[in-house]
Formats: C-alpha cells, structure tokens, sequence
C-alpha cells in the first residue's frame, strides 16, 4: 500500500470525529485534495464519464458471488 493510501486511511479514521479529513471547513475538498487523489480529474467523476478498469479474476472461486460473470485464463 502506497504512503498516500495509509496517510489518507489514517486521517479519515481518526477517532475524534471533528478532526478527521474532511469534518473541517474545507468539508470534502480536504479529502479531495489529499495526495492520494492528486491524479483523480473529479469534473470527470462528477459527470460520470470516467472510465473504471475492471477487476480480472483468474481464479474462479473470486467470483462465486457474482451471476454471470465469466472468469479468463492468463
């Protein structure tokens, strides 16, 4: 896991809930604004035009939960 990762899951669990990212007067643009998210273009998340990657199982027990989903040899 990246610094980024772990510093960003550290602020947002903090156990005082007022001084966890974002809880202060920046509101979500804290969270947004974190280093983990430098490479996010959030006017794209926004309007639903950024693409996913999907995830790629290759073992077929990971997708037992899931109908229809076809598992590819590598």
């Amino acid at each position: 896991m990246s610094q980024e990762a772990k510093n960003l899951i550290v602020h947002l669990l903090n156990r005082n809930p007022s001084k966890r990212l974002g809880a202060g007067a920046g509101g979500a643009a804290e969270i947004k604004g974190h280093p983990f998210f430098q490479y996010v273009n959030w006017e794209e998340v926004g309007s639903r035009r950024l693409e996913m990657p999907a995830p790629r199982y290759t073992i077929p027990q990971y997708t037992k939960q899931y109908e229809n989903f076809n598992c590819t040899e590598e």
